[in-house]
């Protein structure tokens, strides 16, 4: 495989997309990676200018694209030396657990995937029998019943029908009413829920399939997504 030479300032290990100039803290030569990339289970078509470079037998991914998106919002304040400039990374999901290996992707297929049961970055699709589950996840953190039983994995709950198959998940979530419809559009519906279920919520229909985001208040910032298969 022929590989094509890249000359690069590296900084702290990562390429950040930035506006303001960068110092060069050492200069090397690198190497395009011609792989492809993956988030979430997501094959990632990176931006013309965007690229993946092979150094030392270390891979070196845009941080910047990358971190954006899982969900976490990056910055770059320059110093006035090299030694005093910060890359910082913040997710507002650090108190979500990290260990379930599933975390919630607002993209612009996200009603596209959820009309076929799935929802961006969970891997359990709505169908999934209760032994496939168990083998995917492996022991839940939780096995409780409200209304019927699930299997809790962090922030994401299962519940499964009278055929032992997930007819129901639950996941937690830090989004405002703003980010999920400048996500997905506008909804089925929006306002007070008339059963008393949710203070406010979201409805948006996909297929045969339904997602609530659900929040105490409208101005809340964290709810939780109710994707339910209403015909179980």
């Amino acid at each position: 495989m022929k590989k094509r030479m890249f000359i690069s300032g590296l900084i702290a290990g990562a390429v950040i997309a930035s506006t303001t100039t960068v110092f060069a803290v050492d200069w090397v030569k690198a190497y395009l990676f011609t792989g492809k990339m993956e988030i979430n289970g997501q094959l990632q078509i990176l931006p013309e200018d965007y690229e993946i470079l092979s150094y030392k037998n270390h891979t070196y991914v845009p941080l910047r694209y990358v971190s954006e998106a899982l969900g976490a919002d990056v910055d770059y304040r320059q110093g006035a030396a090299p030694d005093e400039s910060v890359i910082s990374i913040h997710t507002s999901n650090q108190d979500v657990p990290a260990e379930t290996g599933n975390s919630l992707q607002l993209s612009e297929d996200f009603l596209e995937l959820a009309a076929k049961g799935r929802l961006n970055g969970i891997e359990i699709p709505l169908g999934t029998s209760k032994e496939t589950l168990l083998k995917t996840l492996g022991e839940p953190d939780e096995i409780a019943s409200h209304h019927s039983v699930y299997y809790r994995y962090g922030n994401i709950k299962f519940y499964t029908n009278a055929s032992d198959r997930v007819r129901v998940i639950d996941v937690d979530f830090h989004l405002t009413t703003l980010e999920v419809k400048q996500s997905l559009g506008k909804p089925l519906f929006e306002g007070v829920n008339e059963a008393g279920l949710s203070g406010y919520e979201l409805i948006y229909e996909a297929g045969d399939y339904y997602l609530y985001f659900m929040y105490n208040d409208k101005e809340d910032d964290i709810g939780t997504l109710r994707f339910k298969d209403p015909r179980q």
